[in-house]
């Protein structure tokens, strides 16, 4: 006998087939992921930080073996704490399986966030890298300690590189959660191309590209006996690069009423801006900021490598000259970007104050600086300028430069403030 199929049977026959093969697909995922894990949870390890008084836990990551004679990668957030206060802290290990040991840092790449540890371990396996790119969207699977409830194994995609960015970080198109920090996020080969380093939510998480691992193992051969010296080396020379490309290219401004002030340094900056007061006031204030999108983690309060810069132009027809004094000097005083780091990091800021002329426009100039502790050569640095000869317009502007070598500070504010011009 014919059979005979309705429409509206054939289309839910079709619902059907799709939901099965759906169906097939998330199960075929999830025994591929089963199997990776399987095969690479013996080259995963736990990262522990902990009080030396105490024995209570600072910071938890992930760490993988890269090497034999155990050797580990890591984030250098994640041991942060016992790179910079070794008599305070200690780092023990603990694998999948349960052995515990401790571990020692024997090198960092601190502008990349990636440690290299050594454990006592004789392992004879190992993960291997891929750092040439790969295709956006080829799938990738991440382990890690996720909140130290034990290992996982999670897959995502590979988002591609995070671009314009000053610092290399892939894109990883998925969930990692703190306590994945330093694990690897590998293909389904096995060969590894990032290290998980951080997540901002809503499958948007980020990894180090594995050619700066792999960098960092060959550098490793020849290290200098104080991990803090070649931090600094390392920061010094990052500073060196970007700064160098900032003074030697032109400043493009953009108008701000009848001044031109800097714009966007380049495309790893954002700049926003617009009139700050939400509420009728006497007068106007147009604010126009800048800052680089990204930074270098020192330790928990303390974050370098960055630019910022804000300018405020502020006028008013209705107050009188004395009025408006007050408060362009109220709002100048208090023109000051947050800066991070604690006593025991940085010097007290020292300044200077004077007025100068700088192409027609008289300037009321404070130039702030302060030195790092730990990592010498490095200082962070405040440049303010106000305009002084108008009765009720004025422009503000202020500079934030963070781990800069004191010359490159002096050379860029001098260019800064060049760029800053009056239009008839």
């Amino acid at each position: 006998m014919p059979m005979f199929v309705t429409r509206s049977g054939l289309i839910l026959f079709v619902f059907f087939l799709t939901c099965f093969a759906g169906l097939q697909s998330v199960a075929a995922k999830e025994d591929s992921s089963r199997e990776l894990f399987e095969q690479y949870k013996s080259l995963i390890l736990q990262v522990k930080i902990l009080y030396t008084a105490s024995g209570k836990k600072s910071s938890i990551g992930t760490g993988f073996l890269v090497k034999q004679g155990g050797y580990i990668v890591t984030n250098y957030h994640v041991v942060a704490d016992l790179l910079l206060k070794p008599q305070q802290y200690n780092a023990v290990y603990i694998t999948e399986s349960g052995k515990t040991g401790q571990l020692k840092v024997v090198s960092v790449d601190v502008v990349h966030d990636l440690a290299l540890l050594k454990a006592d371990l004789d392992n004879q396996a190992y993960f291997e890298f891929n750092p040439e790119p790969i295709q956006k969207g080829t799938e990738v699977y991440s382990l890690g300690n996720p909140r130290d409830l034990g290992f996982v194994i999670l897959s995502g995609n590979h988002g591609g590189l995070v671009e314009p960015s000053l610092y290399e970080k892939i894109h990883f198109i998925g969930a990692l959660e703190p306590g994945m920090s330093g694990g690897p996020s590998f293909t389904v080969d096995g060969k590894v191309v990032g290290v998980n380093v951080a997540t901002a939510g809503n499958l948007l998480s980020f990894l180090v590209p594995s050619k700066h691992v792999v960098k960092m193992l060959e550098d490793a051969r020849s290290l200098p006996q104080n991990l803090l010296v070649l931090a600094q080396q390392q920061l010094q020379a990052n500073q060196s690069t970007y700064m160098s490309d900032f003074i030697r290219h032109p400043i493009k401004t953009t108008r701000l009423g009848r001044y031109r002030v800097p714009d966007k340094l380049s495309e790893t900056f954002r700049c926003w801006g617009g009139d700050v007061l939400s509420k009728p006031k006497p007068y106007q204030i147009i604010e126009q900021s800048c800052e680089s999108k990204d930074d270098i983690f020192l330790n928990e309060d303390h974050s370098t490598g960055t630019v910022s810069y804000k300018h405020l132009l502020i006028s008013s027809d209705k107050l009188d000259a004395f009025k408006f004094y007050t408060l362009f000097e109220a709002k100048f005083s208090r023109l000051l970007m947050a800066v991070e780091g604690r006593e025991e990091d940085v010097t007290n800021f020292s300044c200077q104050e004077k007025f100068v002329v700088n192409h027609g426009l008289h300037l009321k100039v404070v130039y702030c600086a302060r030195g790092y502790k730990k990592f010498f050569g490095l200082y962070d640095v405040v440049l303010k300028a106000a305009t002084v000869d108008q009765k009720k317009m004025g422009l503000q502007t202020a500079l934030l430069l963070t781990g800069v070598s004191f010359q490159n500070a002096q050379q860029f504010a001098k260019k800064y403030l060049d760029s800053i011009t009056w239009q008839q």
